[in-house]
């Protein structure tokens, strides 16, 4: 299969070695009047021969269309749902390469309810390490930082039956863009563990919404040690 056949748009690429790489391409949301239904499966794509030749699985997960994925060998995590008010959204998983998946079960939620805007990142280290944030904050009552603040990183060792919070700290998530005139709150953008060293991690905080010209924004990378209990700003 050649990648110019298929419609890749808006994607999630991994590479797991020097020859292997797995691509999502998530479904269109619904041209009907379904806000939370997808007009079709998401496709997993993988090579293992550089990218001379792809395979191509159709993706049947829990929620719908993929929100967020992530690989670790032949364990593959998927954050299932639709990127709209009110839709609920699952965590899937598969041990097999993406042949198989099944519902791990809903995505957390913090303080009983979920994001209006349900939309995850996810960075997977095994088939039972996982960690899950925000990525889209919704307006959060004109506040979008306090969402992500309020949620944080949430961390599992068993395979999602039990969660770990960590929280974000404050100074994180609230900057300011140049010619604005209020603070403008940022989340994380990417997160990611390193497999051998999982207390080791780094943070890109941007913004939530691509602000429009004359202002700007700056960049923030964070690292964390101790497993995401404490963050430091490195630039």
């Amino acid at each position: 299969v050649s990648l110019a056949n298929l419609p890749v748009g808006p994607s999630v690429l991994q590479a797991l070695s020097t020859v292997q790489a797995r691509i999502v391409v998530p479904s269109q949301p619904s041209l009907l009047s379904l806000p939370c239904a997808a007009s079709g499966p998401s496709l997993l794509l993988g090579t293992s021969d550089g990218g001379r030749s792809w395979t191509v699985k159709k993706l049947s997960v829990g929620a719908g269309t993929v929100i967020g994925a992530s690989f670790a060998g032949l364990a593959d995590w998927l954050v299932a749902g639709a990127e709209s008010p009110g839709c609920s959204a699952t965590l899937d998983s598969s041990l097999n390469g993406g042949d198989r998946w099944s519902v791990v079960g809903s995505v957390p939620v913090v303080g009983g309810r979920s994001p209006s805007t349900p939309g995850y990142g996810i960075d997977a280290l095994s088939s039972t390490a996982v960690w899950m944030w925000l990525s889209r904050f919704g307006e959060a009552l004109g506040q979008p930082e306090q969402l992500v603040l309020e949620t944080g990183l949430l961390h599992t060792t068993d395979r999602g039956r039990t969660w770990t919070r960590y929280l974000l700290p404050r100074s994180m998530a609230e900057t300011r863009l140049t010619g604005a005139q209020s603070p403008v709150g940022l989340g994380p953008v990417a997160i990611q563990f390193l497999p051998g060293q999982p207390a080791v991690g780094w943070v890109l905080v941007g913004p939530a919404l691509a602000a429009g010209a004359p202002m700007t924004v700056h960049p923030a990378l964070w690292r964390t040690s101790d497993g995401g209990r404490r963050w430091f700003a490195v630039s």
